[in-house]
């Protein structure tokens, strides 16, 4: 099995968002933000010259927002199953009534979003093997 097996689809990901949204709507919230988050990697350490530790990490989760009356509750899960994710809206609904209002709570508009905005230039993948990432770590490690 690839990590990939492990992992949902850009597409399942943006579907469960859009469902999220769809819910929430269905309450009479006034906002709501959906932030998806989707990890696979490792990492590596040494130590007196051999491999230290070794941690794999396959990694998905969401954060749903919502705003209400200028009230804004939030909660989080990585199990995003459908029946999980009804149990995050029914959570989130019941907890938005008991935050204190605040005038300045809620989403940007849009004519407060910046739409051009500088590259920055982040983003640097790096493909490295597991035996590689090891042998680099070690060489670090006699390096330091």
């Amino acid at each position: 099995m690839h990590n990939s097996d492990l992992l949902l689809s850009l597409a399942d990901l943006s579907d469960r968002a859009e469902y999220l949204l769809g819910k929430i709507k269905s309450q009479g919230m006034d906002q709501a933000e959906v932030d998806v988050s989707s990890s696979v990697g490792f990492s590596v350490s040494a130590r007196q010259g051999k491999c230290d530790s070794l941690e794999q990490n396959i990694d998905q989760s969401l954060s749903l927002t919502i705003y209400n009356n200028h009230c804004v509750s939030t909660v989080n899960s990585t199990d995003l199953a459908y029946a999980a994710l009804d149990k995050l809206v029914d959570k989130v609904v019941s907890q938005v009534k008991f935050v204190q209002q605040d005038e300045h709570n809620g989403l940007a508009t849009a004519s407060e979003l910046a739409f051009d905005y500088p590259e920055l230039d982040l983003y640097h993948p790096a493909d490295l093997t597991v035996s590689a990432a090891v042998e680099l770590a070690i060489e670090m490690d006699h390096i330091a």
